[in-house]
């Protein structure tokens, strides 16, 4: 991405919702979500965290712009975990209404852990009886190896509620890792251009909803491993042996190949986590094969800004604590 505005612009979206800046942001183009709500200005700050009352009750606009000099990464602070499930709900629910009325259907990349707890929420909302589900395409940011609990967890929790078909639910393979990852790979690929489309060569989901472990981990891309520096789109998809189990997990090319990849993580526990990829993001954005040691090999997700879409991150308060 183009590091072309040095700023860290979050819209509020929700009473009492903290934004941070570091420059002006006026005049930035918007990305509208689901309710057609007239966004308040972002607010020119003197310190880099305030508080701001904004007239409306929900999700209304996230501003596209840089966060540490980054086109395209954009944060967002909420009061709370709530918050953060419904704004992530919200964004769910624009991405897939604009992909099936612009190509017939909707892809999405779901994690395991506490993404899929969030989007049950979906099931509860009015305007999500409004999408048709059956065009929607779920994958996986990462599964354990003959478990399938991401699987398993995804449709629990909202995928069979909102009748998403089976046939629809793209999960990998049993048998050993390496063979696993190899067809999810080619799985990822031979989507037909409806679903998942290929920009410059590389697959392209509609969306990717990235969880953040405490230690940093997104998928099953831990730091300092071997799976974080792998930077380039020749494996969309790898295996990861750690003692006692075996996944696979997305590439870091491939979750941030998405049209919008949106990371929402909150708690206290986070802190470090988040503000170390947002502090390396810029450098890991910008890097290429050359250019020295890769910046996030110990935060991989910084490097989720890299891709060509947008990269948004929906925190609490408490997780953001240390932007």
């Amino acid at each position: 991405m183009n590091a072309t505005v040095s700023a860290f612009s979050v819209q509020a979206a929700i009473p009492h919702s903290r934004v941070c800046t570091r420059q002006s942001v006026s005049k930035l183009p918007t990305t509208q979500l689901p309710r057609q709500l007239s966004s308040p200005p972002v607010r020119q700050l003197s310190k880099s965290v305030s508080t701001s009352r904004v007239a409306t009750r929900h999700f209304a606009s996230v501003t596209r712009a840089a966060c540490n000099g980054v086109e395209g990464l954009s944060v967002q602070v909420l009061p709370t975990d709530a918050d953060v499930e419904l704004a992530l709900c919200e964004a769910v629910l624009k991405s897939a209404t604009e992909a099936i009325a612009s190509k017939g259907a909707f892809s999405l990349a779901v994690p395991g852990g506490r993404i899929p707890k969030m989007l049950a929420h979906l099931t509860s909302m009015p305007a999500a009886k409004q999408v048709d589900w059956s065009k929607c395409h779920l994958f996986f940011v990462n599964e354990r190896q003959n478990e399938g609990k991401c699987c398993s967890l995804n449709k629990a929790q909202f995928a069979d509620a909102l009748g998403i078909p089976d046939d629809n639910i793209h999960a990998p393979i049993t048998g050993e890792s390496p063979d696993s990852a190899s067809a999810y790979d080619q799985t990822l690929r031979s989507q037909a251009a409806q679903i998942i489309p290929s920009i410059d060569g590389m697959p392209s989901l509609d969306m990717a909803l990235i969880g953040l472990g405490n230690d940093g981990h997104i998928g099953s891309v831990y730091p300092g491993s071997e799976t974080a520096k792998v930077h380039s789109a020749a494996s969309l998809a790898l295996p990861v042996d750690k003692p006692g189990k075996q996944s696979i997990t997305m590439s870091l090319a491939m979750m941030a190949a998405a049209q919008i990849t949106i990371v929402a993580s909150c708690g206290s526990a986070k802190v470090d986590a988040v503000s170390s990829a947002i502090r390396l993001s810029s450098d890991s954005a910008s890097w290429s094969p050359g250019a020295g040691a890769m910046p996030w090999v110990d935060s991989p997700s910084a490097r989720l800004a890299s891709g060509q879409g947008e990269t948004l991150w929906i925190l609490d308060t408490e997780a953001a604590a240390g932007l």
